[in-house]
């Protein structure tokens, strides 16, 4: 199973059709028992004003997570990161909870890595658009599915 936020799971449903990878896609938000500490790897890329952060695991508070969450945000928006990437684990029910509220925030999908993470992205600085004409073909019918 892959938990992904309902606001996005027939989006991940194409993206995976398209790929030729076989997903169960839930997005009902049960309660699971939480256990640890929260795991991660942050990568900050100063010159294109990028930091990457993936989540390995959120800890035993969800509470907890989130203060840390917003905490870790803002100290790299004061760093001056312009894009924010956050991969979250797709073999963790509460992926569905935390990539919902990121959603809601205003990070958007934008990437299935290597059937483990859920890529959201938010562009703080100036927006580009996506210039379908520099997507190779065979990617375009994703890039259409995801790059609203």
């Amino acid at each position: 199973n892959i938990y992904v936020p309902p606001l996005i799971a027939k989006d991940i449903e194409k993206i995976c059709g398209l790929l030729k990878i076989e997903c169960d896609i839930e997005t009902s938000r049960s309660r699971v028992g939480q256990t640890g500490t929260i795991e991660y790897v942050l990568k900050i890329m100063s010159i294109a004003k990028t930091a990457i952060l993936r989540i390995k695991s959120y800890g035993a508070k969800i509470g907890s997570f989130d203060s840390w969450l917003i905490e870790t945000i803002r100290g790299l928006l004061k760093s001056g990161a312009e894009t924010i990437y956050i991969d979250l684990p797709l073999d963790n029910r509460l992926t569905i909870l935390i990539g919902g509220n990121l959603l809601r925030v205003g990070f958007s999908a934008c990437g299935f890595l290597y059937g483990k993470y859920l890529r959201l992205q938010r562009i703080i600085g100036k927006k580009q658009k996506l210039d379908i004409r520099k997507v190779p073909e065979n990617l375009r019918q994703i890039a259409n599915t995801i790059g609203r």
